[in-house]
């Protein structure tokens, strides 16, 4: 099988990818790997082949520090503008490194891993590393630096971010998606 395997964030995104690549190269499986260009080294020592996809992650964390621990409004201002730079990066790599694959495994920051899936017709599967970005009444939007215990409320909290995230996302994909021939997204997140 010929597995793309498609990448963006941090060592703690990349890392447990780099671990699956070598499973799958044990088996005898062919992979293809999208990383950060940080990663190009780790990536080729697994043996699978390497893809630079975005920018250089530590650069990208240096530049955007004060956003990220600013709190919800320059926070949501980062992931817009992330995204869109993201994925243009991710739509001009994405496609092209499905072409051949049986299946692809998308990980971390991924918007056009799905996209890539559909227009060659193979399984798509993405890997959520931390329940901290899986909607829950149990606790707020990881993006919300706050713990809540009141159920309802995180509910509540994690419908609304999930609005803002599609909004701020939704134009970039499908954007994107529209050149490749494909529907708009329904849900961007």
């Amino acid at each position: 099988m010929r597995v793309l395997i498609a990448v963006e964030g941090t060592r703690g995104d990349v890392y447990p990818m780099l671990s699956l690549a070598r499973t799958l190269l044990a088996a005898g499986h062919a992979v293809r790997l999208c990383a950060p260009p940080d990663f190009a080294h780790e990536v080729r020592a697994t043996g699978a082949s390497f893809r630079s996809l975005g920018t250089p992650v530590r650069a990208f964390l240096e530049e955007t520090a004060a956003a990220v621990h600013g709190g919800a409004v320059p926070m949501l201002r980062e992931i817009a503008r992330f995204g869109d730079l993201s994925a243009a990066s991710q739509f001009r790599v994405l496609p092209e490194a499905a072409a051949g694959c049986d299946a692809v495994i998308g990980a971390g920051t991924i918007l056009a891993g799905a996209s890539a899936a559909e227009l060659h017709g193979v399984p798509y599967t993405a890997v959520i590393y931390t329940p901290a970005v899986v909607p829950s009444a149990e606790h707020t939007p990881c993006i919300l630096p706050v713990q809540i215990r009141t159920r309802w409320i995180n509910r509540g909290l994690w419908r609304a971010a999930a609005m803002a995230l599609h909004a701020t996302l939704r134009r970039a994909l499908d954007r994107e998606r529209r050149a490749l021939g494909l529907a708009p997204v329904r849900d961007a997140v």
